[in-house]
């Protein structure tokens, strides 16, 4: 949520993942219970903050059939966090602790329009030509829509399809597995020369533009050490949104997307599974990613977000820790 409310609650932050909350509202063994009795013990030093990322995890699984189930855990969230938010200060890119409804927030997110991609043929290269098919991969991800138009690629047949995609890419394990697959050979592609003589100049400039700015990414995809990535991560990150922005990248987008996008490299890609580790899924960790970044501890039981959480935070240098629900207890007791 947008911060706009002066009652900032001047007090540090511990921010439990949504695993864990599940966990302290249904305890699996007594350490479960220990860490909500731990939670109570030292409040007057934390607070212990709910925020959209939460909500929109709580969001993915409603229904009018199952409101009993979200209510119940609206109730329980808003117990744990006192009714504590974490406000984002727009104007400062900051965050801030305010006083708001879980309930209402969550009424608020349900009722939001869906975002969906707005790509146009005017964002695509201008050139029309015809794409040797006995040329393409198999597993080429434009290889069916080409094979819709016969071999013919144009800029309105190009958004078209990019705009198909994005759900697609979001929510089905298969097509998000075999685009990630195919970053793996994209800079085949953008280094091949057979197509540029039917590329205009201005489309020319347009490719040497991408190259500048996703080499940098792809030729990470090679690096065989967490310590060496880990150094030039944000740096590489930051080349890529400089795509988008010509100025500075704000923190939040630049977090989120190198959270998203350590998932194609292989030293942390995930194992995909069916409603679980899509890119979807995906995508709502990094938000969950963003508000932690500036908290004390973020405590979680998924052993990958661990892993990339304490990676990103080490290329971010953030002073935040992550840790799971023994390390929480030890910690605090």
């Amino acid at each position: 949520m947008i911060f706009n409310n002066n009652e900032i609650i001047s007090k540090k932050y511990i921010l439990l993942d949504w695993n864990v909350i599940k966990y302290l509202k249904k305890p699996r063994n007594s350490s479960d219970v220990e860490c909500n009795d731990l939670i109570e013990q030292i409040r007057k030093r934390y607070e212990f903050p709910f925020c959209e990322s939460h909500l929109h995890d709580l969001a993915k699984s409603y229904s009018e059939s199952n409101i009993n189930l979200v209510n119940a855990d609206l109730d329980f969230l808003q117990l744990l966090s006192d009714s504590v938010v974490i406000g984002v200060d727009e104007e400062n890119e900051s965050f801030r602790l305010v006083k708001y409804s879980p309930a209402k927030l969550f009424q608020e997110i349900i009722n939001e329009s869906p975002s969906k991609p707005n790509i146009t043929s005017e964002m695509n290269p201008q050139s029309i030509f015809k794409v040797d098919m006995q040329e393409l991969a198999q597993d080429h991800p434009m290889r069916s829509m080409l094979e819709k138009t016969g071999g013919v690629y144009g800029p309105g047949i190009m958004a078209n399809w990019m705009n198909s995609l994005f759900e697609l890419l979001f929510n089905e394990i298969d097509d998000y597995k075999q685009f990630r697959e195919y970053v793996k050979k994209l800079k085949m592609d953008l280094e091949n020369e057979n197509s540029q003589g039917f590329l205009t100049q201005s489309d020319l400039a347009y490719k040497n533009f991408l190259l500048q700015h996703m080499m940098p990414f792809i030729d990470s995809l090679e690096i065989e050490k967490k310590d060496e990535l880990v150094e030039i991560w944000k740096d590489v990150i930051t080349k890529w949104l400089q795509m988008r922005y010509q100025k500075e990248v704000p923190f939040g987008e630049l977090i989120t997307t190198a959270y998203v996008m350590l998932d194609f490299h292989p030293l942390f890609k995930e194992k995909l599974k069916k409603k679980k580790n899509t890119l979807s899924n995906i995508t709502r960790d990094s938000k969950m990613i963003y508000y932690a970044a500036f908290s004390k501890y973020f405590v979680t039981e998924d052993k990958e977000c661990l892993d990339k959480t304490e990676f990103i935070f080490q290329a971010f240098k953030c002073d935040a820790k992550v840790i799971n629900m023994e390390q929480f207890l030890k910690k605090f007791s």
